[in-house]
């Protein structure tokens, strides 16, 4: 009879097929089957040869080294991954760092562009609205000086200055007629330097003069101010002298003047003077200036 399973003959009174191990018992009842093939001779050298056992020594392990390379091989990639990551990352953010310092720079000089734009702009409208004098400035102005305030002259200082500057006025006048030099009268305007020269030429020229006294009519004073540093003040003078050519005379001038005059530097100048014998000083108060 043969295994019901792996189709191997089974010898009678065998339990379990010899080849795959079947119960024999699991086989049916087959009755006797005559053999016509030859039963192959079964023995020790037979089996051996035709079934090899594998030992448990010999069964095939996977190589320790081919699996401890392939890990290797594993880790190097995850490395080698792990790093083209890390440059990507850091060429890319130097890039974009790059990039927005770029930006950032343009952003700046557009905004400093426009700022110059602006402030030409303003300086642009300020110069059209201003005066044709003022000259237009991004430069704040300095700070002004603070200018002090002008001393407020009373009438008895500017009299004291026009005391004096007629004194000498007159003892300038008189030396220059004596020593023939006309041109040494200062403090006079072209008017007064014409008028004098004319009167030395038709009355003075070759006179020898001698002053006795020289004095001003306090009350025909009149003081008028102009502006902080000029003021304006008209009286009357004259003066007692004596003079001679082919004689010796008596002689009293009178004079209108008018002076201009700046009394914080004592700057001063006639600008008329004008003899008139009919100057009546009855009753005024008539100062002597001979000394001043």
């Amino acid at each position: 009879m043969y295994c019901s399973k792996c189709g191997n003959q089974v010898l009678e009174g065998e339990k379990f097929c010899a080849k795959c191990g079947n119960p024999v018992s699991n086989l049916g009842n087959t009755g006797t089957i005559s053999i016509t093939r030859p039963v192959p001779q079964f023995n020790e050298q037979t089996a051996t040869q035709s079934t090899p056992v594998v030992s448990t020594s010999q069964v095939v392990q996977p190589s320790p080294k081919k699996k401890s390379k392939f890990w290797l091989f594993l880790l190097f990639i995850l490395l080698l991954g792990l790093a083209g990551g890390v440059a990507f990352g850091y060429f890319y953010s130097n890039s974009n760092s790059e990039t927005g310092r770029e930006s950032r720079r343009k952003d700046k000089e557009e905004v400093s562009e426009k700022v110059n734009e602006d402030s030409k702009t303003n300086d642009s409208s300020e110069t059209s609205t201003a005066a044709p004098s003022a000259s237009a400035s991004s430069s704040p102005s300095p700070t002004p000086t603070p200018t002090a305030t002008p001393k407020v002259y009373s009438d008895d200082e500017i009299k004291t200055l026009v005391y004096g500057n007629m004194s000498q006025f007159y003892k300038n006048y008189i030396n220059a007629i004596n020593n023939k030099h006309i041109e040494w009268v200062d403090h006079v305007n072209q008017e007064v330097s014409d008028y004098i020269y004319k009167r030395y030429k038709e009355n003075n020229e070759g006179y020898t003069f001698t002053i006795h006294k020289i004095w001003i009519d306090d009350d025909s004073i009149k003081i008028t101010k102009k502006s902080d540093d000029k003021y304006v003040v008209t009286f009357d003078y004259g003066a007692d002298i004596t003079y001679y050519k082919n004689g010796t005379k008596e002689s009293h001038p009178k004079m209108h003047v008018t002076m201009e005059i700046n009394p914080s530097n004592n700057d001063w100048i006639l600008t008329r003077s004008e003899n008139d014998r009919n100057i009546n000083t009855s009753g005024h108060r008539v100062i002597d200036i001979t000394n001043y």
